[in-house]
């Protein structure tokens, strides 16, 4: 667990994390992003939070759904101390599961829309005094 990371800090490593993953795909493909600024707040352990955010964008070339998922792994996957997989979702397509240290985490498929969707969630940190684990941030 990082006792001292911020989640001022969690967040802002997270969110950039998510631009390069937008970064790893050709610019001329990318005709859209919507980078959520607030999200909310996941337990880890009884003092110990995740936050939680992401990014969507719409893809003008013809990646295919494989293409996309194996994008997103091969993003991250270089880092020291991260996993990565494509995993064959039942009802879901080829999806990136993408773990870094301390819980960060990344998820991300292509649908039907051609809408490039990843779900992410930070280091694990402590909260201070004046914050809640209830607001979203």
């Amino acid at each position: 667990m990082n006792e001292s990371m911020t989640l001022m800090q969690a967040k802002a490593e997270t969110q950039e994390l998510e631009r390069s993953i937008v970064d790893a795909f050709p610019s001329d493909q990318v005709a859209a992003v919507e980078q959520r600024q607030e999200g909310v707040l996941l337990s880890c352990s009884d003092d110990q939070y995740q936050w939680t955010g992401g990014v969507e964008f719409t893809l003008a070339g013809d990646l295919s759904e494989r293409d996309v998922a194996e994008r997103v792994v091969g993003a991250l996957e270089s880092k020291d101390g991260w996993s990565s997989e494509v995993q064959d979702w039942k009802d879901g397509g080829p999806t990136a599961i993408v773990s870094g240290p301390q819980g960060l985490s990344f998820i991300g498929n292509l649908d039907a829309d051609r809408l490039v969707t990843i779900a992410s969630a930070s280091r694990c940190f402590t909260l201070s005094e004046d914050q809640s684990p209830f607001s979203k941030y």
